[in-house]
Formats: C-alpha cells, structure tokens, sequence
C-alpha cells in the first residue's frame, strides 16, 4: 500500500497515441537551480530556454534529462541538471522534456485522496529533488484541493498493487490542467 511517502515527481505513464516522445530543447549554462528528473518545466518567457515552474507558474511538461559537455571537454548525460553547472563555451545544453498536454502523469500526493477527489484540481509541493538519485521529489499537494482549475487535474487512480484509494500517499493519475500551451480547462460543475 501507498503507507510511504516515497515522491517521484511527475512520472509520465500514458499518452492517446500509445507513445511517449520526449522533445529536444535548451537550458541557460550557469541556470541557478537544480532541475530534477520528473520535475514540472515551463519555457521562460524572457530567454526561451526551459526552466523550473513553480506551484503557482503554468507548466509546459516534465524534465527528462540533460546533455551537454562539460569545461573540461567531456560528454556529460544526467537525468538532472545541478544548479550553476557551466558547460563548454558555444556547446549546446540539450534538454529532454514532455511537452504534450494529453500525457497522463503518476504522482504520488502527500496525503490521503478519497474517490470523491476524482476531477478535482490541486498544484503540486515546492520543487525539491534527491540528488542522489536525480529524482524529482515534487508531490500533489493535497491541502490544494479545489473543484476550480489549478495546476493539476486529477483524471485516474494509479493502478498499481501497491496502491488503493484512500492510501496515506495516494498515487494518481493527473493531467496539467495549467499548461502554457493551452487555455485553462474546465472546471467542475
């Protein structure tokens, strides 16, 4: 059962179409944060370049992993970026992230969801990740439960052993419900 909170951010597990395909984009060199796999990314407005988003930003998808060559000249992938990470001058920073608003996310929330949480909206934790295992440890945040749009919307309950409705770390399938791509959703009646 779901009795141990063991976040992993927002793991994309289903897409319409049968695939999941990660998009090729760009992150600044020197970017100040750390960027974990699974964690909510949006397009910075000012520069172009992927980024962090936070519980109250709209988010365009999840970071996948990073590629770059380091300032000694080494080939650098990672499944995380470490803040201040300079890479090599004139080299691009190849980021891997989801960008498809139909990509169906497993996250697991920091408290118990009952069913009558189906539909609902809630944003997900402050970012924070492990950087031991480059996992983003961002969760859906339960005290932001709303039947009005916000960041998250919960669309199914993980199907897993190890979950069950009602689980003191529930895990469920969400969609972004605030992504910079699309209008805001509908909210429920």
């Amino acid at each position: 059962m779901s009795a141990v909170s063991a976040p992993f951010g927002l793991r994309p597990s289903y897409h319409p179409s049968g695939v999941i395909r990660p998009k090729l984009w760009t992150l600044a060199n020197s970017y100040a944060e750390n960027v974990f796999m699974n964690g909510p990314v949006k397009i910075i407005e000012a520069s172009g370049v992927l980024g962090n988003a936070d519980p109250a930003e709209r988010a365009v998808g999840v970071f996948q992993g990073v590629q770059y060559t380091d300032i000694t000249g080494r080939p650098i992938v990672s499944n995380w970026w470490v803040s201040g990470t300079t890479a090599q001058a004139n080299t691009p920073i190849d980021v891997y992230y989801t960008d498809d608003p139909w990509i169906t996310y497993a996250i697991q929330a920091n408290g118990s969801l009952a069913a009558t949480a189906m539909g609902h909206y809630a944003d997900w934790t402050a970012l924070s990740g492990s950087t031991g295992t480059g996992l983003s440890t961002v969760m859906l945040d339960t005290a932001t439960l709303l039947a009005t749009i916000n960041g998250l919307q919960i669309i199914g309950f993980t199907p897993a052993p190890d979950n069950v409705i009602g689980d003191a770390f529930t895990i469920v399938d969400v969609r972004i419900a605030e992504h910079q791509y699309l209008a805001n959703s509908p909210t429920l009646a």
